[in-house]
């Protein structure tokens, strides 16, 4: 009995020396580690440390795990301390590394592109040029891996070719391998970054993303991030947003078969593919649709009362998205706002910073879209010299070509129909047009501005037989014509108050002229002056056929300006000027 006992005893010390013989020497592994992960990914991996741990399972840890890039110092990937937990048996017996589970400690991504465009991620150009295994074949990572664990992803992407700095931080993250195929579940806390736009999420996500390797595809499946998003414009607004569908490697696409966001009492739902997601602009072929579901919210964080408008309760928007993201198309593109329905094309593109429109819409009412206001100017501040009339700042950083045709825009008293409104810019110089109908009448407005250089700005305005009476009800006024050029240097309204120049024309027909304050006003003049201009002969009411008159400034609006207006045998001349700062009034007229 005692000699079994012995035997045993003596099997166990052997045993143990074997396995202590074995597992003295982990760095003979790191070799095997090195070349597995490199046959898969064409990454050649350093470790700092390799060492075994015995409880509570026998695994390797390896601390100062680092991925250098193809370009820079930087590394291109990085973990702080790595578990893997082994197979005895299989290592013992014929000395094979079988991984049961993988723990990850903190895992940094540090992508770059430079000024020129190249990467420091390209896997062909690591490791003495070894590719990756397309068909991601390894007898070690290929097996079942029945745990996967991260503490904290993050994620640096930046590039300098389109000025594009994002940042990714998730932490804790799960999953597990099994045939060929890698799921990872989300319940972590999340950070997204846009750095260069100014652009900051915090929230959940939640959801699980199945790595097919054999078929190489992503799949999601109830992918959904849930927190609040900050722009430079709203701050912390609630946002949400769910995704399913599946992720082509080969083909860099994915296929989005249910994909919706709310976000400022927008709902918004996609659908179709977004291709070449690994290039610096990835292309869209995708509908989407987007309906208010939150009005209130809608109006709060938008500040629509702020802006004088009544509130949006009805909002929908229908398009088809092409180009790329950082030149994005939007074609047939319908919706409604309110009352309003809209149509058009819009393309952006972010390198030039340029928006062209092309937007047509039905009908504006401005008595419904405009909120009523009990408001007084007694409180605004004074007009001063210094105010910008020309927003140099607002127009220098962008390129606009915007095409704007509206059917109907109904104001207080009357309508104009048929309005369309161009307006360019770009380099320094600002031209818009704009022509209505009211009634039989036409409107035309012309102004270009080079103000880069703040010199000369050209305004024009021509009218043609425009039906005063429809504007300003139970009157008599005529029909109007004019005609009027005026130029002006800088951007300020002190610069348009000092430099204005031009002159216009007008004439006014089949009309009536109420001269009761003019002619209480000469009554006091001829009282003051002791003088008799004989204007008690006038009559009360003037119809005429015709009245024409022109005014011209030479030099500014506080001198110099020349006006005429004569209805035979009538002449008005008046010179002088008005200052809008100082508000001072000081003509001289003459009547003959």
């Amino acid at each position: 009995m005692w000699s079994i006992v012995g035997l045993l005893a003596m099997f166990v010390i052997a045993c143990a020396f074997l396995i202590n013989l074995i597992l003295s020497d982990p760095e003979r592994f790191r070799p095997i580690l090195s070349d597995e992960i490199e046959a898969v990914t064409g990454y050649r991996v350093e470790f700092a440390e390799l060492s075994w741990q015995w409880v509570p399972n026998i695994a390797i840890t390896v601390n100062g795990l680092t991925v250098q890039g193809s370009r820079g110092d930087s590394p291109l990937l990085s973990v702080d301390a790595v578990f893997i937990a082994i197979e005895l048996l299989p290592l013992l017996v014929d000395q094979e590394l079988k991984v049961e589970a993988v723990t990850l400690g903190e895992v940094s991504i540090n992508l770059h592109t430079d000024i020129e465009g190249r990467t420091n991620y390209t896997a062909s150009t690591v490791a003495g040029g070894a590719q990756p295994n397309s068909q991601g074949e390894s007898a070690m990572l290929l097996g079942t891996l029945s745990q996967l664990e991260i503490a904290k992803l993050q994620i640096d992407y930046r590039d300098l070719s389109t000025n594009t700095d994002i940042g990714l931080v998730i932490d804790t993250l799960s999953g597990r391998l099994s045939n060929q195929a890698l799921s990872i579940l989300f319940d972590s806390p999340t950070t997204y970054i846009l750095r260069d736009l100014g652009v900051n999420f915090s929230g959940l996500l939640v959801g699980e993303q199945r790595i097919v390797l054999s078929q190489q595809t992503v799949e999601f499946d109830g992918f959904r991030i849930q927190g609040r998003l900050s722009t430079p414009q709203i701050a912390k607004a609630p946002f949400e947003s769910q995704l399913s569908g599946s992720y082509f490697i080969q083909e860099d696409s994915l296929q989005l078969d249910q994909a919706a966001s709310i976000y400022l009492g927008l709902e918004t739902t996609f659908e179709g593919q977004i291709k070449e997601l690994t290039t610096e602009a990835y292309t869209f072929d995708l509908s989407a649709k987007s309906v208010l579901t939150d009005s209130d919210q809608f109006n709060r964080l938008l500040k629509i009362p702020t802006l004088g408008l009544n509130p949006i309760t009805v909002f929908k928007l229908e398009t088809t998205i092409n180009g790329t993201d950082l030149a994005p198309s939007f074609s047939a593109l319908e919706g409604t706002a309110n009352g309003t329905r809209f149509s058009g094309a819009a393309d952006l593109s972010s390198h030039d910073q340029a928006l062209n429109l092309d937007l047509r819409i039905d009908e504006i009412d401005l008595k419904q879209l405009v909120r009523s206001s009990d408001a007084t100017t007694s409180n605004q501040n004074p007009t001063v010299a210094e105010e910008r009339l020309i927003p140099i700042e607002t127009l220098e950083g962008f390129n606009l070509d915007l095409r704007i045709n509206i059917e109907t825009l109904r104001l207080e008293s009357f309508a104009l129909t048929d309005l369309n409104f161009v307006f360019t810019n770009g380099k320094g110089v600002a031209e818009g047009k704009a022509n209505a109908r009211i009634d039989d009448g036409r409107l035309n407005v012309y102004l270009k501005s080079h103000y880069e250089q703040q010199s000369e700005t050209q305004l024009k305005l021509v009218s043609q037989h425009l039906d005063l009476n429809s504007i300003w009800a139970n009157q008599t006024l005529g029909h109007l014509s004019f005609d009027s050029a005026l130029t002006f240097n800088g951007t300020t309204l002190g610069d348009f108050a000092h430099s204005l120049k031009g002159s216009s024309q007008f004439s006014l027909r089949d009309g009536a002229v109420d001269l009761r304050p003019a002619k209480s006003a000469l009554q006091a003049i001829d009282r003051l002056t002791g003088t008799s201009s004989g204007v008690e002969a006038w009559p009360d009411v003037l119809n005429f056929d015709v009245v024409e008159g022109e005014h011209r400034f030479t030099q500014g609006l506080a001198a110099g300006q020349t006006a005429r207006l004569g209805y035979p045998p009538i002449t008005l001349t008046a010179d002088g000027g008005f200052d809008i700062f100082e508000e001072t009034f000081a003509f001289d007229t003459l009547l003959s």
